[in-house]
């Protein structure tokens, strides 16, 4: 029982290193700034940095499909598939406060 609730822990945990890359090649930054804490020029969107992750991947979820209409998240999310949120996730918990809001915040290593 152990070793299943081990496995299905690493299985919804993302990979912030790759959710860097994954932030950048889908350019991210231009709406939510670079690592998430926010853009003058895009008033209205939100920080996301420093999140939780469970959050930002139910967010991210809903968006892709279809249950938290916007426009633009939409259209990004829809292109998503579970580990890429997940990734993407874990990259913007790391971010932010001194505290990464992650079960396990030494993930956050490589890219703090």
């Amino acid at each position: 029982m152990l070793v299943s609730t081990l496995a299905q822990a690493q299985d919804i945990s993302g990979d912030p290193t790759r959710g860097r890359s994954l932030m950048e090649e889908m350019k991210c930054p231009q709406c939510h700034g670079q690592d998430g804490k926010g853009r003058l020029k895009t008033p209205g969107v939100p920080r996301i940095d420093g999140q939780y992750e469970t959050y930002l991947v139910n967010q991210l979820q809903n968006f892709r499909d279809g249950r938290r209409p916007h426009k633009f998240m939409e259209v990004y999310a829809g292109r998503l598939d579970g580990q890429t949120i997940r990734d993407l996730a874990a990259f913007y918990a790391c971010q932010g406060s001194e505290q990464p809001l992650l079960p396990d915040p030494e993930r956050c290593t490589p890219v703090r």
